[in-house]
């Protein structure tokens, strides 16, 4: 008898133990609102939507780059690269460093000293958009700001548009830049609450 006593009070014990756990889980394990294509999971038709709205918002993320870049398609440098010593295409001399990391990026169809390929490389930077970067000058990054403002308004999660955007804006560095930078940081804030790029 003492022992079921002992058993149904670590029974109860356990139960109750429980059931205080279950207030604690919200606080520890909070729901994060999911951003870009998993907010669209909800169904077949908005996944689609949230599909194609992602798309688009990252086809004219590439293409304000294009721009940006006189349309000479860029590239990261790989781990291996950075291992190796290579460098990238080197700073812009038109003012417009700050915007871009060019010591970090090289073309996506390499220059002559760096391609194994030959005659086969001469070809494709005679028939591609191709051009020595180094040096480089960049095209004004004010005039990519309409396509950051189209892309943020056709999927609100895009962070990388609101953060780049909100650089280009700060380059105005007036009172009234900054405060429209700001503006628009917030704004971008609103719509993606979790994101700690956008805390930063």
């Amino acid at each position: 008898m003492r022992g079921i006593l002992i058993a149904v009070g670590f029974l109860s014990l356990g139960v109750s133990s429980g059931l205080l756990i279950s207030p604690i889980k919200a606080q520890t394990n909070p729901p994060v609102r999911t951003a870009g294509l998993e907010a669209q999971d909800t169904n077949a038709s908005a996944s689609l939507l949230g599909q194609f709205r992602t798309t688009v918002s990252s086809w004219m993320y590439f293409h304000a780059d294009l721009y940006l870049h006189n349309g000479v398609e860029m590239r990261p440098l790989t781990e291996g690269e950075v291992k190796t010593g290579q460098r990238g295409v080197g700073g812009a001399d038109d003012g417009h460093e700050k915007l871009v990391n060019d010591d970090a990026i090289v073309t996506v169809v390499p220059s002559r000293d760096a391609d194994f390929r030959g005659l086969f490389g001469d070809i494709e930077r005679a028939t591609s958009a191709f051009k020595d970067m180094k040096g480089h000058k960049h095209n004004e990054p004010g005039a990519t700001m309409p396509i950051f403002r189209l892309m943020t308004w056709i999927d609100p999660q895009f962070v990388p548009g609101w953060i780049l955007g909100g650089m280009v804006i700060a380059r105005d560095t007036s009172d009234a830049g900054t405060k429209k930078s700001i503006d628009f940081m917030e704004e971008g804030l609103k719509e993606n609450p979790t994101s700690i790029d956008l805390l930063k």
